[in-house]
């Protein structure tokens, strides 16, 4: 009989593995690996819930983390505090306490053909509604946007996004806040695994407007182990111009990170990497057929010498 009332022809008793020692290491150690990296506590209903908690609890505080238990009472208890929560304030003081650092995103849909004026209103408009300035705005995309101070045929790709971008980076400037935004690749970039300038749609007009243009990699065997690679196709000082640097991108959580030292594998060494490589073998090559061209006129000059020295 379940507690619900209903009756069941399976029963699992899961409390001698949670409970028994070996039972409760191994579930906490399966268990912390699914619980994200910003949070501040783990609860479940109790009692069957309450050694699952405690001891991912104890798994975090080895691991270096800190994330506390909550046990969560199915009535408040008719004595003593009468919480449901157990440290539930406490717990909701840490929350608000990262909320405060961890900003705020807000999604705003438009229809196509909306230009930078359509942009600045909604951000004024948000501003004075929420008493919050804005810090970051991101277009999705720019292909879909139409310049102001022009009238441009949207068949005109090349002119339409000069406009467009000009106009979306002067809004940023004007209002001192970070810009960023979308844009397909060409047809030409499908097969390719370094990207260039000639691969990014609608012309090159867009490129020459922003200070950094980054590419996003991946190939179907690095999209199933879950890593992506950016390429910096245009920086602002042009130091990082050709830089590649690999990601962990959790399909679950859909979270970009940082790969972790040893996390390199074969995916993530992408073909380009291997032409690269196979680059500066040629190099090498190339420049040891070069010295040995050298080295043989050497050896013509000094028998020529040698020649004349007889006569």
């Amino acid at each position: 009989m379940l507690s619900s009332g209903k009756e069941s022809e399976h029963y699992m008793n899961c409390k001698p593995v949670t409970l028994s020692c070996e039972g409760n290491a191994l579930c906490s150690h399966l268990m912390i690996e699914h619980v994200e990296d910003n949070s501040v506590a783990v609860g479940g209903l109790t009692l069957g819930a309450d050694p699952l908690v405690c001891g991912i609890a104890q798994k975090a505080y080895y691991s270096g983390k800190h994330i506390d238990a909550l046990i969560v009472r199915k009535n408040p208890k008719e004595y003593g505090t009468k919480e449901v929560m157990k440290n539930m304030e406490d717990v909701d003081l840490k929350v608000r306490m990262k909320a405060k650092g961890a900003g705020r995103l807000r999604v705003k849909q438009m229809p196509n053909g909306v230009n930078a004026n359509d942009i600045r209103v909604f951000l004024r408009e948000y501003e004075i509604a929420c008493g919050e300035k804005v810090d970051c705005l991101l277009v999705d995309y720019l292909d879909l946007m139409m310049p102001i101070s022009a009238k441009v045929s949207g068949s005109d790709l090349f002119i339409k996004d000069k406009y467009v971008s000009e106009e979306l980076r002067n809004l940023a400037v004007e209002r001192d806040i970070l810009h960023a935004t979308a844009s397909q690749l060409g047809r030409s970039a499908v097969e390719e695994v370094e990207y260039d300038h000639s691969h990014i749609a609608g012309g090159i007009s867009k490129v020459n407007t922003a200070d950094n243009v980054i590419g996003i990699f991946t190939s179907n065997a690095m999209r199933e182990r879950g890593r992506y690679q950016i390429q910096f196709m245009k920086t602002r000082s042009s130091a990082g111009v050709g830089s590649k640097v690999d990601l962990k991108f959790d399909t679950d959580t859909l979270r970009i990170e940082d790969l972790e030292e040893g996390d390199e594998d074969s995916l993530t060494m992408s073909t380009n990497s291997l032409v690269d490589q196979l680059k500066r073998n040629s190099s090498i090559k190339a420049e040891d057929s070069e010295n040995k061209d050298t080295v043989g006129q050497a050896m013509n000059m000094r028998e020529f010498l040698s020649k004349n020295d007889d006569f």
